[in-house]
C-alpha cells in the first residue's frame, strides 16, 4: 500500500543521508593534495611534509599567499602557485629553478641569467665556466660560440677557465689552450683540418692537450 512505500523511500533516503553524512559535514576539509612540477633539485621530502599537514584542515582557512611564500623558502624553488579545486582539493604547482652553468665553482645560473650560491649542493655534468676578468653572461657567449665550432666535429665542452688571455678549454675528448682574443679563428682552423688531425693522431697514442696558441699551427702532447 501506499504507506509502506512512502516508508521504505523514507527508509532509504536517511540511510543514504546517514552514509554520506560524514562527507556532507566535511566537504570544506581537504582531502586531496597533489604536487605538481618536476622536483631535482629541491627538497621535496620537506616540502610533501608541508603541504601534507593541510589534510583534513578547512581549505577555506588556509592562506594561500603565506604557504606560497613558505615553499619559496627553498632557495631552488623559483615560483609556486597553490590553487584550490573545488570541492576538497589542493593544488600545488612548482616551477624549480634550472641551472645551466655553475660559476668561478661558487654561483649556479640559469638561462634567464639569474644566479643562486651553491651553498652545499653539487650538480655534477654541469657546465662549468671560470673568469676572473670577464662577466658570466659573457664567458656563457663565449662558450655558446666555442660550442658550434666544435659541434661540426662532435666534440662537447664541459669546461672553461679564463686567465689572462688564455681560454682554457676542457671538452670530452682534448682539453684545448687557445688566446681569448683569436679563440673563434683558431678553432676554425682546427676544425678544418681536423680529418687530416685524426689520421696522424692514430700514429701518437694519448693526445689529451692541443696548444692552439701558436701563430702557425698547434702543439700537441
Amino acid at each position: 500500500n501506499m504507506k509502506n512505500i512512502l516508508f521504505f523511500i523514507f527508509i532509504l533516503v536517511s540511510l543514504t543521508l546517514f552514509v554520506n553524512l560524514k562527507s556532507i559535514f566535511n566537504s570544506d576539509k581537504v582531502s586531496e593534495v597533489i604536487l605538481m612540477g618536476n622536483l631535482q633539485y629541491s627538497n621535496e621530502k620537506l616540502l610533501s611534509k608541508k603541504i601534507n599537514n593541510f589534510m583534513g584542515k578547512n581549505i577555506y582557512d588556509i592562506n594561500l599567499r603565506e604557504l606560497k611564500k613558505d615553499i619559496e623558502t627553498d632557495f631552488w624553488i623559483e615560483s609556486a602557485q597553490i590553487t584550490i579545486e573545488k570541492p576538497e582539493t589542493l593544488i600545488v604547482s612548482i616551477i624549480e629553478f634550472e641551472p645551466i652553468y655553475i660559476w668561478n665553482k661558487t654561483t649556479y645560473v640559469n638561462k634567464e641569467g639569474k644566479q643562486i650560491k651553491r651553498n652545499n649542493t653539487f650538480i655534477k655534468n654541469l657546465l662549468k665556466l671560470n673568469s676572473k676578468t670577464s662577466q658570466s653572461d659573457d664567458m656563457y657567449k663565449l662558450y655558446i660560440e666555442a660550442q658550434n665550432i666544435l659541434s661540426q666535429i662532435n666534440i662537447n665542452i664541459t669546461e672553461i677557465d679564463h686567465d689572462l688571455n688564455t681560454l682554457d678549454i676542457i671538452t670530452t675528448r682534448y682539453r684545448f689552450f687557445v688566446n681569448f682574443d683569436d679563440f673563434e679563428r683558431k678553432l676554425r682552423e682546427f676544425v678544418g683540418i681536423y680529418d687530416q688531425f685524426l689520421s696522424k693522431s692514430k700514429k701518437i697514442q694519448g693526445i689529451k692537450n692541443i696548444d692552439l696558441r701558436y701563430p702557425t699551427g698547434f702543439a700537441v702532447h
